[in-house]
């Protein structure tokens, strides 16, 4: 597939992150222009919420796994960061991305969507379900972000769906959106369930309007027809599944 450099598959198979004791310090003149794009968009979008996301400190290859080190710092200057690349916060904002796989009547199934309006970027690109940044819930005493966790709250949160409808859920790889410099860790989720309950319980959430539910094998064809409108971190994880799970 032609990435068109809008992402980079990082990293593949088995993920650990970590939390860093680092803390996020900026001087006065900084933190003024983060409240004051903060309340630009707040005025824009009151959909904003300032919470904890975790942010790239280092990445540390071995050879069976990959350890990410982040630090938590406020969204206010992940926006900042996105809005006014001037200012040099060197972000780079850790989320979950997933892609939903399921089976009916000998067909595998994958589900995308539209981005909400009220996004601060992509609005109404379509993407795969679900993602989500890394935030301070999933943090354990021992320093471990448990990202596994988050992909399946997101999952429930996005889809209506119990978290007993999936099946498994496989790491596959970390994807870096060149275009907004964020990393995703990016899981495969097999479910069971048919697309009439999918349908419906879409219909509970607030997240997506609505599933587009393609067969994989569509999907090239699908991508192919929605190429700009797809986000970079979906191409990257279609790109990798292709080339690894298309026919597992």
């Amino acid at each position: 597939m032609d990435n068109n450099s809008s992402y980079e598959i990082v990293a593949v198979g088995e993920i650990i992150v970590k939390n860093s004791t680092i803390t996020e310090k900026y001087n006065e003149n900084i933190e003024f222009e983060i409240e004051k794009i903060w309340n630009e968009e707040s005025n824009l979008k009151d959909s904003l919420f300032d919470d904890k996301v975790l942010s790239l400190v280092k990445i540390n290859k071995n050879y069976d796994v990959t350890e990410i080190i982040g630090k938590f710092i406020s969204y206010k200057a992940v926006l900042a960061a996105r809005k006014k690349p001037t200012l040099r916060l060197e972000i780079n904002p850790i989320g979950v991305s997933g892609m939903i796989t399921f089976v009916e009547n000998n067909e595998k199934y994958v589900i995308f969507s539209n981005r909400d309006t009220r996004v601060t970027e992509y609005v109404e690109g379509i993407e795969l379900v679900p993602s989500g940044h890394l935030d301070i819930s999933v943090l354990k005493e021992s320093g471990i972000i448990d990202y596994k966790a988050k992909i399946k709250d997101e999952f429930c949160e996005e889809t209506g769906l119990s978290i007993n409808r999936i099946k498994n859920l496989h790491t596959m790889c970390l994807v870096k959106d060149l275009r907004n410099n964020v990393f995703d860790i990016c899981c495969l989720i097999e479910i069971t369930v048919d697309r009439n309950n999918i349908i419906e319980s879409f219909k509970k959430t607030t997240e997506y309007s609505e599933p587009i539910l393609i067969k994989i094998r569509d999907l090239e064809d699908f991508v192919s027809k929605n190429f700009k409108k797809i986000i970079p971190t979906s191409l990257g994880i279609i790109d990798y599944y292709l080339s690894n799970f298309k026919n597992k």
